[in-house]
This record gives C-alpha cells, sequence and structure tokens, in this order.
C-alpha cells in the first residue's frame, strides 16, 4: 500500500478516501475485488474511472485505467477488470495520471448506503477497501514493555 486510506472528519472534509496500490511493472492487471456490474467507464478530468457496483450494495472505484471494461460488462471476483495506467500513458498532455504516486498505482474506494442502498448518491459513505479483504493470519496481541 502506498497510500492509506483517511476518513474526513466530515463528508466533505478533506481526507483520503479509498487506497493508493502499488502496481508491479510486469503485471498492471486490475482483478476485480468481487462480483458486480460496470455502471461508469469513462474520463473524469485527466484519468480514466471504472466503477463496479456489487450485488451486497456497494459500489468500487478504480483509477487511473488504461484499459477499461464497457458499462454493463457482468464481472466475476478475480476477474481482469483493465489495466493500471503508467505516469507516461496520459494522453499526451504531460500530466500524471494520478498525482499522488510518483510510480504506477492503483487507486481504489468504495462507498456503501445511501437512499438507494446501492453505494450511489450524496449519502453514500466511503469505507476502508483493506477492511473487505480480511486478514491472512490471525492478529496477535503482544504485551506491551512496562505494562500500562
Amino acid at each position: 500500500m502506498v497510500h492509506p486510506f483517511e476518513k474526513p472528519a466530515q463528508r466533505w472534509s478533506a481526507g483520503h478516501r479509498g487506497v493508493d496500490l502499488a502496481v508491479p511493472e510486469n503485471d498492471r492487471h486490475v482483478y476485480a475485488p468481487a462480483p458486480g456490474k460496470v455502471v461508469f467507464s469513462g474520463t473524469v478530468v485527466n484519468r480514466k474511472v471504472l466503477v463496479i457496483a456489487h450485488p451486497d450494495g456497494r459500489r468500487s472505484t478504480f483509477e487511473p485505467m488504461d484499459e477499461a471494461l464497457p458499462v454493463g460488462t457482468t464481472v466475476a471476483a478475480g476477474e481482469v477488470i483493465g489495466t493500471v495506467a503508467t505516469p507516461d500513458s496520459v494522453g499526451g498532455n504531460g500530466e500524471r495520471p494520478y498525482r499522488r504516486c510518483t510510480t504506477a498505482c492503483l487507486y481504489w474506494g468504495v462507498r456503501q448506503g445511501s437512499a438507494r442502498g446501492d453505494g450511489s448518491g450524496k449519502t453514500a459513505e466511503y469505507i476502508n477497501p483493506m477492511s473487505l479483504l480480511g486478514s491472512k493470519e490471525p492478529s496477535i496481541l503482544l504485551p506491551v514493555p512496562g505494562g500500562y
């Protein structure tokens, strides 16, 4: 992880509403974290963005993408949904596709809730995407030197 989730104090406050993940040089593929349907695939400002609506009422957002599936595509968990754009792959305008990273990285954001219960709209809340992955190993609490 290049940059962690930082929930803002208020919905309109500054924060980092997702995580930035390092991308291996030899594999820029992006994989669906869960089954769902592509509900947005297009350019926002200067970068391509892909949004997947999941059956559990969450939405995952990925950026910057070089290639991405079209709207309406149904995906399975683990399926390739596109490739991450590299800093030199933006359409010749000289801007980096995602300013927070100096090398290729993927932003992954997750929203849930809202009036429609589908992670869309003004009342949807961002959650830490890493909390959805679960731990590969159990947590181990270690003693604190000197006690409390």
